[in-house]
């Protein structure tokens, strides 16, 4: 075998193609579509991510690999050229590479043109190029392993029509292998078989982001098995099958498939990756390794897994066990791992049970049946005398949130206290803020409290305060309180509501007791408007038989503190505020877009209604400070921390932590760990003429890139066939 033979097929199979008017309809097709689909939800995600554009790719390969491949083989033992092709100083392996080459160029080609995807998003929000390169490398990948199986199905017989249907099939069943949907189809015995060769599997992680070394052996391995069995092929329709060479190369290539298959056993068993992220949220971050490195005794992490788990469950599997592995590594022996199948035997269920994991429900087809079987995949963190549990993980988004702030509770010694102000109609952390407080609960003593009004005394060793959208006047003794305990060196988070907002009735009032004149006596003033976004927001549902989703203004996505490391936080009717004493300095906590406006009167919060377009530019919306010896932090708004908004807006959460362990000077700020909720940088969009351009300039530039070459390169091939006609003439 040769390159030099290799690279003539590989040119004379690509000259065949792109002498085809036919090879340019379908590109086109395949580019229009795909880009279709995906900026059909694009904007309303409103995240500057391709991920979608690679989730649906496999979907139109099932289509348009076959569509090549078909022919590959198929039409050379149909017409007869097959023969006279061998007879020519050219083996069959390199037949067979060298077809696949040319395919491979032509398609890959094709989804590297996209590339002006990404580069043009890139132009309104921030794109992760290391996460963008992945993706597009699973895509060449994922191609290179079905144009394989392609040309296999088409070696095995010489009709087009029939290889066109297998390929089709064939690579229609490892896009569905491993899909949900298809495990609650199938028997559990046979799925467990197909989800082996699942593409979902082994693509998840690349469109994440990470290179897995268990991925790329996955597509390598099963690129080479394919080649070589229609490598065989050719070689049967050559000598026959009953031939001693036959038979010792079939031998030979039951041998390299045994080697394949154990390449991939041994390889799954050994994890590697490479964290392409631009925030590394898939390695552990800095604060977990300095919390194990400073571990005064062994931890003990107990991994409770049920052998019998839906194949479904596989990639959970596979993350959170990398994942312990990873702490044990960073731990330098003061981690250890132990792993437990609570399935194999009830002493060992009852154990889990006692160790407060929870039974998980899944359910599964047998004998043409829906059974519920029980399953557990839980963690728990012993240490010393104490025990905290991770009763079921159902994502590994995160885990290593939950991990390490359990490490911390049960080795941290003392937590700094934290107090809640009420007795204002602030929010509570027992209904609205119960999520934040259990999150602070976690690196700090939370409690609430309510001032005495005669004599009021913040408690000795309080390191912050938070006073949460008060309702009603605070007196002027509280107040004084307040202020003198932040400028002695302690610390206020305010988050004020100077109007609220009833989405109930579709109205917003002034808030006259919302508690603004605290932080305006520490220098920072909330102002009395309401604040909407024209290019940064959010998506709502405006209900009705149909459900229409519809960009809203009101609801920002306010760009976050640099060093917070968090793209973007949800605020739901917020206020703008400014720094009032010029001499204090302040740093921008949270600020719009440069396409903010806002209300100052006459409040109107109707998603349905004609926005402003003047007088609009860049609005503050949470200030820091450093006040004398104490620090201040104040937002215009207070219900993004409340449990209605940080379930779907876990970096709200994040920033809530962060904006407390700011001001509590935290070193081992866990909120690092929890913002890793993989959210896209938002995408900043002004107007519909842009939505349009970015949209359809990418449509029609990029099948018109195909449409140009195609036809300068068929007119150039047609006067150069005329000119020889004319000399031969």
């Amino acid at each position: 075998m040769t390159i030099k033979n290799i690279l003539k097929i590989t040119k004379k199979e690509l000259v065949s193609y792109l002498n085809s008017p036919t090879t340019y309809l379908i590109l086109i097709g395949f580019l229009t579509l795909w880009q279709y689909f995906f900026f059909k939800n694009f904007f309303l995600i409103g995240e500057v991510s391709v991920r979608n554009l690679f989730n649906i790719l496999p979907w139109f390969l099932v289509f348009v690999v076959p569509a090549f491949t078909m022919a590959s083989f198929s039409a050379e033992q149909k017409e007869g050229t097959l023969e006279t092709l061998l007879t020519k100083p050219i083996s069959e392996l390199e037949l067979v590479i060298g077809k696949f080459l040319a395919i491979l160029t032509v398609l890959g080609s094709t989804i590297l043109l996209s590339a002006a995807i990404p580069l043009s998003i890139s132009n309104f929000g921030r794109l992760e190029w290391g996460v963008t390169f992945c993706q597009y490398l699973g895509a060449i990948l994922t191609l290179a392993m079905l144009v394989s199986l392609g040309i296999y199905i088409s070696s095995l017989t010489k009709n087009q029509v029939l290889s066109l249907l297998a390929s089709a099939a064939g690579i229609f069943l490892l896009v569905i292998s491993g899909q949900e949907s298809t495990a609650s189809n199938i028997p559990n015995q046979i799925y467990s078989v197909i989800q082996q060769f699942s593409l979902n599997q082994h693509t998840q992680t690349l469109n994440r982001g990470v290179i897995d070394n268990r991925d790329l052996i996955y597509f390598l391995s099963l690129s080479a098995i394919f080649l070589v069995f229609a490598w065989l092929s050719l070689l049967r329709a050559k000598f026959g099958s009953k031939t001693k060479y036959f038979a010792k190369l079939w031998l030979t290539a039951i041998a390299l498939t045994a080697i394949a298959i154990l390449i991939n056993m041994v390889g799954a068993q050994i994890p590697g990756r490479l964290d392409l992220t631009v925030n590394k949220i898939y390695t552990l971050s800095n604060t977990t390794k300095r919390i194990l490195q400073n571990l005064p005794d062994v931890v003990n992490i107990t991994f409770y897994q049920s052998q019998q788990l839906p194949d479904q469950i596989a990639p959970l599997v596979r993350d959170t066990t990398d994942t312990l592995l990873d702490y044990k590594k960073a731990a330098h022996g003061k981690i250890n791992i132990k792993i437990v199948h609570p399935d194999q035997d009830p002493a060992l269920e009852n154990e889990a049970i006692g160790q407060g994991i929870t039974a998980l429900q899944f359910n599964v087809v047998s004998q043409q049946e829906y059974q519920i079987k029980k399953g557990y995949l839980g963690i728990s963190v012993n240490y010393l005398d104490s025990q905290e549990p991770i009763p079921s993980i159902q994502t590994t988004d995160d885990l290593e949130y939950q991990l390490t702030s359990l490490i911390s509770q049960l080795t941290k010694k003392e937590k700094p206290l934290v107090i809640f102000l009420s007795g204002h109609g602030e929010k509570t952390t027992f209904s609205e803020l119960a999520e934040f407080k259990n999150e602070l609960s976690k690196q700090y003593t939370v409690e609430e409290k309510q001032l005495d009004e005669s004599d009021p005394q913040i408690p000795e060793g309080t390191k912050a305060l938070i006073l949460a959208g008060p309702t009603e006047e605070i007196n002027q003794k509280e107040q004084e309180v307040i202020i003198d305990y932040v400028k002695k060196g302690g610390a206020l988070l305010a988050l004020v509501d100077t109007v609220i907002a009833s989405p109930q009735t579709m109205s917003a009032y002034a808030n006259s007791n919302g508690g603004k004149e605290i932080p305006e006596a520490l220098g920072i003033t909330i102002n009395p408007n309401l604040v909407y976004d024209l290019a940064s927001n959010e998506s709502v549902n405006l209900g009705g038989p149909l459900p229409l989703l519809v960009r809203y203004p009101m609801w920002l996505r306010a760009f976050a503190y640099e060093s917070f490391k968090i793209d973007y936080v949800t605020l739901p009717w917020p206020s703008s505020v400014k720094a009032s004493n010029n001499d204090l300095e302040t740093i921008t906590l949270l600020t719009t877009s440069q396409y903010a406006g806002q209300q100052t009167q006459n409040y109107n919060i109707s998603p349905n209604q004609q926005w402003s377009e003047q007088n609009l530019g860049l609005l503050n919306l949470a200030l820091g400070a450093q006040v004398d010896q104490g620090r201040l932090a104040v937002v215009g708004d207070s219900d993004f921390l409340t449990q209605d908004f940080v379930g779907n807006a876990p970096a709200n959460l994040a920033f809530g932590l962060k904006m407390v362990g700011w001001l509590t000077r935290n070193s081992l700020d866990l909120a690092e760990i929890k913002h890793t909720s993989r959210l896209n940088s938002p995408l900043i969009i002004s107007s519909k003429n842009q939505t349009a351009l970015l949209q359809y300039g990418n449509m029609i530039g990029i099948s018109a890139v195909v449409l140009i070459l195609g036809i300068s390169w068929i007119t150039t091939r047609e006067r150069r066939v005329r000119q020889k006609s004319k000399i031969l003439t």
